[in-house]
């Protein structure tokens, strides 16, 4: 079976998970996640999922971060990830790992500051 992946574009300041978790009325626990920017995706991940690999470039680091909400622009609720979407994920991390900080905070899907690397999510 292929591996299902989605691209990461970014994360999301804390300034706008914060907002996100205020107007959601998320649990405090959130407060433990990380927000990413992610690219169109060619497949469905349903909340829940357990993101199993993060690479970096070539390099695989072996995680298990769980897919914990989904958004748009228009802070709407998903309960997936869909196919062909654009999105904003929470994910809560079982591990921060020292690449997070070569991702770039960006702004929007658009904005010029994107990651350079090549960054997968893995399930």
């Amino acid at each position: 079976m292929k591996e299902r992946k989605v691209k990461v574009l970014g994360r999301i300041s804390v300034k706008l998970k914060n907002e996100i978790i205020h107007l959601k009325k998320l649990p405090v626990d959130f407060e433990q996640t990380i927000g990413f920017w992610l690219d169109y995706s060619n497949s469905t991940f349903n909340l829940g999922t357990i993101f199993k690999k993060i690479q970096f470039n070539s390099t695989k680091y072996e995680i298990n971060w769980v897919l914990c909400f989904v958004t748009d622009s228009s802070f709407l609720d998903f309960t997936s990830i869909e196919n062909g979407y654009k999105t904003i994920v929470l994910i809560k991390l079982d591990k921060s790992l020292t690449i997070l900080d070569n991702i770039p905070i960006i702004q929007n899907w658009y904005s010029d500051n994107k990651v350079n690397e090549e960054v997968f999510l893995f399930c």
